[in-house]
């Protein structure tokens, strides 16, 4: 027998074609997604604590405004008006309902400034808060410490 070198051959060969391909690229597209909110969310948040800090600051600078004038004009105005109610109310001038009138106007100047430091220890508390604890911690203010010696001055 003779070979005629003519066998047939035969060729396998195979292409992997990837199924699956639109799934992974939903897959990384829903991960950058995701990457892009989260980095938004971290915008946004980095946005309102700037803006509490700064309503904080705000009322806190108000607070020490408003203990200022009550400490410098109107708690002296208000005590000087008793002194002078009294006098007129001995020298009959006055009857007991506007001196009573007067110390009330008196004690509400004077509960108006602690309300205004009670309010500025809060919004030091605040601050404290939202910086992480990084200022030094607030100190209890007694009523009668003038604005001068307050730990939080501009």
């Amino acid at each position: 027998m003779m070979d005629s070198e003519k066998d047939p051959i035969m060729i396998h060969s195979s292409i992997n074609i990837p199924i699956h391909s639109g799934k992974y690229s939903s897959l990384q597209s829903k991960s950058k997604n995701t990457v892009y909110a989260l980095k938004e969310d971290e915008e946004n948040i980095r946005i309102t604590q700037i803006a509490r800090l700064k309503m904080a600051h705000s009322k806190l600078m108000n607070a020490i405004r408003q203990v200022t004038e009550l400490e410098n004009s109107i708690i002296p105005v208000s005590q000087n008006s008793i002194d002078i109610a009294e006098q007129s109310y001995r020298s009959g001038i006055l009857n007991i309902d506007q001196l009573i009138n007067s110390r009330k106007n008196y004690l509400d100047a004077l509960l108006l400034k602690n309300r205004s430091i009670v309010d500025a220890g809060i919004q030091l508390a605040e601050l404290n808060f939202l910086t992480g604890g990084r200022l030094k911690s607030p100190q209890l203010i007694p009523s009668h410490t003038p604005v001068s010696q307050l730990p939080y001055e501009n």
